[in-house]
């Protein structure tokens, strides 16, 4: 296959996804896309009712060969009596997961380091890094019962200079791409394969509403799907320890 182009055929047929954050945006998009080549999901949101309906939509509209399991997380309140319910539930319907899509982030508050909230910004830590930490750790198990697993992080424009004003999201996007390195040097001898993405400018509900006077160009979640679709499929068996970046690579 074209790497950053869309594939002709099914190349995710009997991999397992789990996608964080696929109440919107990315996470919706991604989930989607993975079911049209191919995936079974499991999928992780706050809002059950727009779980239910991307259930609806995959199962009844296009893939309904797909299996799919919803979970209603709030990952600021995630520990590990919910990571370890979720695994257990998990192991009741597949025996193992082919790859993880840590989508999950918030941006939390624009305001100097001197006024930041505290309160906030354990919040966006907890979601962005915390939740990344603790749900892989109670899901390495699974994967590595699979062959070739990949696991895909989130990362971000802003770890190319920072952002003023936007200091916890930054922080926990430097903090992503450390995480992703140290998981990926601790696996690089396995068949697990680590990778962040920068989707880069993208149109979503948290991008409009945080930047409303934004005149770039932004990417549908859409166009850069051809990307998530690549780190997980076998294609990218001989990638890892990497960041790539959405922007430069969809043309």
């Amino acid at each position: 296959m074209n790497k950053y182009r869309f594939p002709k055929k099914k190349i995710l047929n009997k991999k397992t996804i789990l996608v964080t954050g696929a109440s919107d945006g990315i996470g919706k998009t991604a989930s989607i896309y993975y079911a049209r080549y191919g995936a079974d999901l499991i999928l992780l949101g706050r809002n059950l009712n727009k779980l239910q309906q991307i259930k609806t939509l995959i199962l009844e509209k296009y893939f309904y060969r797909v299996k799919i399991q919803i979970f209603e997380i709030d990952l600021i309140n995630i520990n590990e009596s919910k990571c370890f319910y979720l695994v257990k539930s998990i192991k009741n319907n597949f025996s193992h997961i082919n790859g993880i899509l840590h989508n999950a982030s918030i941006l939390g508050e624009s305001n100097p380091i001197i006024n930041y909230s505290s309160v906030v910004w354990q919040n966006v830590f907890k979601v962005n890094i915390y939740a990344t930490f603790l749900l892989t750790k109670f899901l390495l198990p699974l994967i590595l019962e699979s062959v070739n697993g990949s696991i895909i992080l989130t990362s971000s424009n802003v770890v190319k200079k920072g952002k003023a004003n936007f200091g916890a999201y930054t922080t926990s996007k430097f903090a992503t791409e450390g995480f992703m390195k140290v998981l990926h040097e601790e696996y690089r001898h396995s068949s697990i394969r680590v990778n962040c993405i920068n989707p880069g400018r993208v149109r979503t509900k948290m991008r409009i509403t945080s930047f409303q006077n934004e005149k770039k160009k932004l990417f549908l979640p859409k166009e850069i799907m051809p990307v998530y679709l690549y780190l997980m499929s076998d294609e990218s068996i001989k990638d890892s320890g990497k960041v790539f970046n959405c922007q430069e690579l969809i043309k």
